[in-house]
């Protein structure tokens, strides 16, 4: 890869970072407390472990042989065996290379397991942001609509509005109170959510922000970085060299095994010492395992390209989500809305509206607001889908 190529992947790594360290943080807490992540941990252990111990050396046996019966002229004998089984020494390093890959595996699919579940950690806290970003634009309205209520009630009074005028105002109270209990209770909920993926523990997330919209990177670049680091396309590559390596070593069990044995043989009066060496030809045992690890590799092969295949194709369409968002994110000007909600009060206030075009107008324009935020969080997420290999 290219040295500008690198240099613009560092680049947007520390753009996509800015303003999120407070999610970053609850992804920490997360990967401590989640009991799935640590479930995974301990099985990849056990399973690297239970593949390495495939590889050692056969039991050693002792043998003790004690003839009891009338004494020979030499009196009572007692003999000792020592017996070592081997197999060929090619065995052991063509299956070295096997466990060298199961163990690679193991250590993807726990890594795997892990970016899976803080990835749905993140696109949590990212709803969050979008929640409360929401929940207060609500209750921003609800604000503007209390001051709006007391205004009317004089002017009511005073005959200098209807009572239809002042009807819309409470029925616009009324709605957005719906607006903000479902509202609270989805931030309720996805706090739920949040704290039964942190081990049950509640977790904190209320100073996160989502800082500045993030840019897209360039696809080549980013596709050659996915593709190299994805850790169930890397799996299934380590899955492929193992049966490869499988594949070899059932190959080399036409080798003889051998027995390696120290016999010493003792009598009342001195004692004889000696070695024994065994040969075990394989000639049926393997008959069919090369056949069967054929097929294996044959398997893992079409595994690994299906999986390389379903990333890339994930990866266009998360990319391609993220580029229509961002045009959509693009056509929003915020401030520009801003400007036009304190216009209409002002209007509203000078009496160059009607309470109704207020509202009609002024639910119009937090409507986009509201959208914006929408569109915002979905684009932050695509991200996160984009960037799941980094966590």
């Amino acid at each position: 890869m290219k040295a500008t190529t690198i240099l613009a992947i560092l680049s947007l790594m520390t753009v996509h970072a800015l303003g999120q360290g407070s999610i970053d943080e609850a992804l920490r807490t997360i990967e401590n407390n989640n009991n799935d992540i640590k479930a995974a941990k301990a099985l990849y252990e056990a399973r690297s472990m239970e593949a390495r111990a495939a590889n050692t050396l056969g039991d050693t046996s002792v043998e003790y042989e004690k003839m009891f019966g009338v004494k020979g002229a030499d009196g009572e004998t007692g003999k000792v065996t020592v017996t070592q089984e081997l197999e060929f020494p090619t065995i052991y390093a063509t299956r070295g290379k096997v466990t060298k890959q199961r163990a690679n595996s193991y250590m993807l699919q726990y890594e795997e397991t892990r970016r899976d579940i803080l990835l749905t950690a993140k696109e949590l806290c990212i709803d969050l942001v979008t929640l409360r970003r929401q929940n207060a634009l609500i209750k921003e309205k609800l604000a503007n609509i209390a001051r709006l209520r007391e205004a009317g009630e004089r002017r009511l009074a005073a005959g200098e509005i209807t009572a239809i005028d002042y009807n819309k105002v409470k029925m616009q109270e009324m709605e957005e109170n719906a607006a903000l209990t479902l509202n609270v209770n989805e931030i309720d909920k996805t706090m739920r959510m949040l704290a039964a993926i942190n081990g049950g523990r509640e977790i904190d997330v209320a100073d996160c922000d989502l800082g500045k919209c993030s840019p897209l990177p360039d696809f080549e670049a980013l596709s050659d970085e996915v593709m190299a680091s994805d850790a169930s396309l890397m799996r299934s590559i380590s899955e492929h060299k193992a049966a490869d390596a499988e594949l070899r070593l059932q190959r080399n069990k036409w080798l003889p095994s051998l027995s390696l044995s120290y016999i010493r043989e003792m009598h009342p009066t001195d004692a004889d010492n000696g070695i024994e060496i065994g040969v075990s030809l394989p000639l049926w045992n393997n008959a069919r395992t090369v056949r069967q690890a054929r097929a294996n590799k044959a398997y893992a092969m079409y595994v690994s390209q299906s999986v390389h295949d379903n990333v890339s194709e994930d990866m266009r369409r998360s990319y391609d989500e993220a580029d229509n968002l961002r045009q959509s994110l693009q056509a929003y000007d915020t401030a520009l809305v801003h400007d036009n909600i304190d216009m209409l009060k002002r209007a509203l206030d000078s009496g160059q509206i009607s309470t109704i075009d207020y509202f009609t107008e002024v639910n119009s324009l937090y409507g986009m607001l509201q959208t914006y935020h929408t569109l915002r969080g979905n684009y932050e997420k695509a991200l996160a889908r984009l960037y799941k290999h980094r966590l």
